[in-house]
Formats: structure tokens, sequence, C-alpha cells
């Protein structure tokens, strides 16, 4: 379960590259706005997918601390940072290429 978490986890940032790249080529009925607006919405429901496992999880184990909740926070906002650069490397090659 936990490797399909962090698969879900680092998906949309895959998403974002290889479909965005796509779009942006004309390939895919998709904007490319909407294909950053999916991997960004789909970044926040992972994150918040894994913080109710961990919390499933300590709750089960009777841990009380709150530090891993922090960690997942700290890379779901990482992981958005990500994907927005990603997006900005993307329409910058774009307008290079034009």
């Amino acid at each position: 379960m936990d490797i399909i978490l962090l698969v879900v986890f680092v998906l949309p940032v895959v998403f974002q590259f290889v479909i965005g790249s796509r779009s942006m080529r004309g390939k895919m009925k998709l904007k490319f706005w909407q294909v950053g607006t999916i991997s960004i919405i789909s970044q926040i429901l992972a994150t918040v997918l894994m913080l109710m496992s961990m919390a499933h999880k300590l709750k089960k184990s009777g841990i009380n601390d709150g530090l891993g909740f922090v960690a997942i926070e700290a890379l779901g906002v990482l992981m958005v940072v990500i994907i927005l650069i990603v997006i900005a490397i993307q329409l910058i090659n774009n307008k290079r290429k034009k």
C-alpha cells in the first residue's frame, strides 16, 4: 500500500511533464493550462490522501507524534513547486521554439 501511495504522490509531476509536453505540441485536445490545473489539483489530493493514510496508521499504532504530518505537508508543497517549475520550463521552451 505504501508503494502505491508513493506512486500516486509522484504521478502528478510525471503527468505534467509528459502530457504537458504533448499538449504544447498540439497533439492533445487538452489545453496546456488544463493540464497544469489537473496536475496541481492532483498533487493536492495526493497529499491529502497521504495525510489521511498516515493519520490512520499512526492512530492504529498508538503513536501521538505529528512530525510525519509536517514532513508530508512539506513534501506536498515541494512537489507543487516542482510542478510549477516544470510548467515554467515548458512555457519558456515553447516560446523559444516559436
